[in-house]
């Protein structure tokens, strides 16, 4: 299994639970803002650090040269009950976030 999509099987978002609002305490302020604007997109995750480190991890399949289109299908493949729209929002966050050196790379 792709280490990326390994990840991704551990963090499950589930559209229908209630959106998770703990941040974790120890977070950096690119961690608090991450999980605030997934929040505010309508992305529901279940647990901060691992949709952290998700959204971490995204950045290292970039750098390895993995396209956004691929990184949303993976996520979506793992995901099955987010969004085409969510998955999207939740890679470009991440991109934004974590790594926005990777934006303007093609």
């Amino acid at each position: 299994m792709k280490p990326l999509a390994a990840l991704f099987g551990a963090f499950v978002i589930v559209g229908a639970a209630a959106p998770a609002h703990a941040d974790p305490d120890s977070g950096t302020p690119d961690d608090v803002t991450f999980l605030a604007s997934l929040r505010s997109a309508g992305v529901i995750y279940q647990n901060p650090s691992q949709a952290i480190a998700i959204g971490k991890s995204v950045c290292g399949q970039m750098s390895k040269g993995k396209s956004g289109p691929q990184l949303v299908s993976d996520l979506q493949i793992d995901n099955p009950g987010l969004t085409p729209e969510h998955a999207g929002v939740f890679v470009a966050l991440a991109a934004k976030f974590y790594c926005p050196q990777q934006i303007n790379q093609g």
